[in-house]
């Protein structure tokens, strides 16, 4: 049997990742396989976040406070009075 290999997190990684449309085949040394659907199906795209947005914190609400003053900014650098 083939020894696991842990990450710094102390998670197995699989020996093999095969993916499949929507579903990823996760396969372990020790035999264990698992069947994921979605399972990096983000891997190929950039993960673009607003660094102004704390992740501990709710994101709508901040989400929602920085489009308000972007608007606001965009509004008084074009000197327009329009809401």
């Amino acid at each position: 049997m083939a020894e696991m290999q842990y990450d710094e997190n102390g998670i197995e990684i699989p020996s093999e990742v095969i993916y499949d449309g929507d579903y990823a085949l996760l396969r372990y040394p020790d035999g264990q396989e698992i069947k994921l659907r979605g399972y990096g199906s983000m891997r190929d795209k950039p993960l673009d976040l607003d660094p102004r947005i704390d992740l501990c914190k709710p994101i709508y609400e901040q989400a929602m406070k920085l489009w308000k003053e972007d608007k606001e900014a965009a509004r008084v650098s074009t000197g327009s009075q329009a809401a």
